[in-house]
């Protein structure tokens, strides 16, 4: 923690740093509290025009809703839907969003296409254009659903399940002890995990090997993580001194981390000219499978190590999260009888010989998917999903009047750049689709509901549907699997409870110590 010295000589920094503080406290409180003035005015005028969003009830001056949010995501969220319906107004520290809650609600938005409703633009409004790239931002999800799309086209798709579960058994038995002599935190252990197994599969095993007093894992999982504080901060400063003052810092960090991924990139290709001779080539795990695609595109390398930034950021911390919840949610809520099945499952999985194919994995697992998906249903984001219009749009919502859905509809109106946002978690808590015990593990609800993808909001829908779903579903059930099966794991008593306060997954609030001890040599 830092200590504030306060010293007799003066220093004409300090004299800067307090007029600067000064500025910027004015001028928040003179923005945020013109914000609350305007929900506080729209939400109590009653003459208010029906087709506006309604502002969330219990805003406070410079704060807005953020301190209600920060305090309970989920319960702040299903209540405020309640009282106002499932389209409402929020305003968090001076960053209002229009949050939409309902599936249906949902339905329409996901699918206005991004000419309308853009992604891009969101994410360059909120800093990811600094902290992740402006390549990432407007090209790498693109690029990343195009080449997803052709690794899991047929046989290839076989090819890259038999990877993921040799890649993450293997890095299990890296990362965790071999014996457990010691308490290591559970979700950063699985983090690892499944940070080496994406870099191995994606970018290739050559990637990781003969590093010099140097962790990348640990560098780049610092990256991120500093990425979503900034970003979170730069949301409610003004633009400007969020650029100056955070933005820009972290951009100059994290290009020169896409140096050293260049570098080793270079390294890795000149030390396989085989490979960079035949592309195709897909017997040699030092490339993989990402890597092979985008180097069929004849992109520099300094652009795919700004690609692989984005790649890594996308693709291993939720799956990680989502893992170690999967695990922790089966053993606390589970019955002796799920568990014996999983286990089974697990086993099966595990020692098949060869590995299932794609088709097969599918229906092998069903009460280890079923614990999966049961899982990311109750620790799906709170918010997420978030764009900007670029052109006015209207949303309709079907009347209810005193609870029978009618065939009247309400018109809602979004003026042009306007930010919007999903709020998963309402729809994966709501009881009148999950039912009164909407808020509980519990493995009886109907399977199709989960695929659903209003109903189960866990994963990005419309037209910006998840690209990697499916392989997140294996990534989740291999290291679930491999636990069970190969792994003594003991854990903490209680085990602190769901938190919903990052841009994730739902976490924890507070470390997951565990003991854990592989069962035989590997």
């Amino acid at each position: 923690m830092n200590a504030i010295v306060i010293n007799n000589d003066w220093n004409p920094s300090m004299l800067i740093l307090l007029i600067t503080t000064t500025v910027l406290a004015i001028f928040v409180f003179v923005t945020v509290t013109a914000t609350y003035s305007r929900s506080t005015d729209s939400s109590d005028d009653s003459s208010d025009d029906k087709d506006n969003f309604p502002w969330a009830p219990g805003a406070i001056p410079l704060l807005g809703h953020g301190i209600s949010y920060r305090v309970d995501p989920p319960g702040f969220l299903i209540n405020t839907r309640k009282q106002c319906g499932p389209l409402f107004r929020i305003n968090l520290a001076g960053k209002v969003m229009f949050l939409v809650c309902g599936p249906e609600e949902q339905r329409q938005l996901a699918n206005v296409p991004e000419s309308v409703l853009s992604s891009k633009y969101a994410m360059a409004d909120i800093g990811f254009q600094e902290t992740l790239g402006y390549k990432n931002v407007n090209k790498g999800t693109t690029l990343l659903t195009g080449i997803v799309k052709g690794m899991l086209h047929t046989d290839r798709a076989d090819k890259l399940l038999s990877a993921w579960l040799m890649v993450i058994r293997d890095s299990l038995h890296i990362e965790l002890p071999a014996v457990g002599d010691k308490e290591i935190e559970f979700f950063n252990a699985i983090r690892r995990v499944m940070l080496r197994a994406t870099v191995e599969v994606l970018i290739g095993k050559a990637f990781l090997k003969d590093w010099k007093s140097y962790d990348f894992m640990k560098e780049f999982m610092d990256l991120q993580d500093t990425i979503e504080d900034v970003v979170a901060k730069a949301v409610v400063l003004p633009k400007r001194l969020a650029l100056v003052a955070i933005l820009w810092p972290l951009q100059r960090r994290r290009e020169a981390l896409q140096l050293i991924i260049k570098q080793r990139l270079e390294k890795v290709l000149q030390q396989d000219q085989s490979l960079q001779n035949d592309v195709d080539k897909e017997t040699d795990d030092n490339i993989g499978f990402w890597l092979r695609e985008i180097r069929n595109r004849d992109i520099e390398t300094s652009d795919i190590a700004e690609y692989i930034v984005g790649l890594l950021f996308a693709a291993h911390k939720n799956p990680a999260i989502g893992a170690a919840q999967s695990y922790l949610l089966l053993q606390e809520h589970a019955s002796d009888e799920v568990l014996i099945r999983c286990q089974q499952e697990s086993a099966n999985l595990v020692s098949s010989t060869p590995s299932p194919t794609w088709s097969q994995f599918k229906s092998s697992c069903p009460t280890l998917r079923r614990v999966c998906l049961e899982s990311l249903r109750l620790t799906a984001h709170s918010i997420g999903g978030v764009r900007i219009s670029k052109s006015p749009l209207t949303v309709s919502v079907k009347a209810d009047d005193d609870g029978n859905s009618t065939k009247n509809e309400k018109l809602y109106n979004i003026p042009k750049g306007s930010t919007i946002a999903f709020a998963h978690i309402a729809s994966s808590l709501d009881t009148s689709i999950w039912g009164e015990d909407a808020a509980v593990f519990n493995l009886r609800r109907p399977e199709d509901f989960y695929m659903d993808d209003y109903k189960f909001t866990t994963f990005s829908h419309g037209v910006h549907k998840c690209p990697g779903r499916e392989l997140a579903m294996i990534q989740l059930q291999a290291v679930v699997a491999i636990l069970l099966t190969e792994f003594d794991v003991s854990l903490p008593k209680p085990i602190p409870s769901l938190c919903f306060e990052r841009a994730t997954l739902a976490q924890r609030d507070g470390p997951v110590m565990v003991s854990i001890r592989s069962k035989q040599k590997y």
